[in-house]
């Protein structure tokens, strides 16, 4: 999955990503991907990638913002694990802390 760089959701090459960081499997059989700068994404087994939280900053300053999935910000999401009850672990480089994302929210850890 995943094409040229950007971002975008989709199938295969359709697929864009600003750049890989770490992955993980999860216990659902997905590759769980920490886009760098932007968010984390999620492959099926069938090559379709999508954004599981966080989206790209257009010019904005980056900071670690929590909350639903879907206004949730990553401020450089390096590293990703995922624990067996689907729980995903978050670790940001620019941001310094460690988030949670589970059961749509994203929380900072430390």
């Amino acid at each position: 999955a995943g094409g040229e760089q950007g971002f975008a959701d989709g199938r295969g090459e359709a697929a864009r990503f600003s750049g890989l960081g770490q992955m993980a499997m999860g216990p659902d059989g997905r590759l769980y991907v920490a886009d760098l700068g932007t968010s984390i994404r999620c492959v099926d087994r069938d090559g379709n990638v999508s954004t599981v939280a966080g989206r790209p900053w257009d010019g904005e300053e980056r900071e670690s913002i929590d909350g639903d999935v879907t206004i949730a910000r990553f401020n450089y999401p390096q590293a990703v694990a995922v624990a067996s009850d689907g729980t995903i672990y978050v670790g940001e480089g620019k941001g310094k802390c460690v988030r949670m994302i589970h059961e749509g929210m994203v929380t900072t850890l430390h």
